[in-house]
C-alpha cells in the first residue's frame, strides 16, 4: 500500500489537473457546452466504469495473493 503523504500529494495534483482541464474546456466551449455535454456524459460513465473495474481487479489479486501466501502486487 502507498504511504499516506505521497497518496495525498498525487491525489491533489490529479484533482487539480482534472479541475483545471475541465475549467479550461468549459471556457473554450462557452455557449456550446450544452451540445458537448452529450459527449461528456457517456465518457464520464466509461471512465468511472474503468475505475471500478480496476479497483475490483486489484482487490481480487490481493485476495488471491493472500490465499497463496504471496506478497500482493
Amino acid at each position: 500500500s502507498m504511504p499516506l503523504v505521497p497518496f495525498l500529494l498525487y491525489s491533489a495534483v490529479g484533482t487539480g489537473l482534472w479541475a483545471g482541464i475541465l475549467a479550461y474546456l468549459g471556457r473554450l466551449l462557452g455557449k456550446n457546452y450544452k451540445a458537448v455535454q452529450g459527449w461528456l456524459e457517456p465518457a464520464t460513465y466509461v471512465i468511472l466504469g474503468l475505475m471500478v473495474i480496476s479497483f475490483v481487479v486489484v482487490i481480487v489479486k490481493r485476495k488471491r495473493a493472500e490465499k497463496g501466501g504471496e506478497a500482493p502486487a
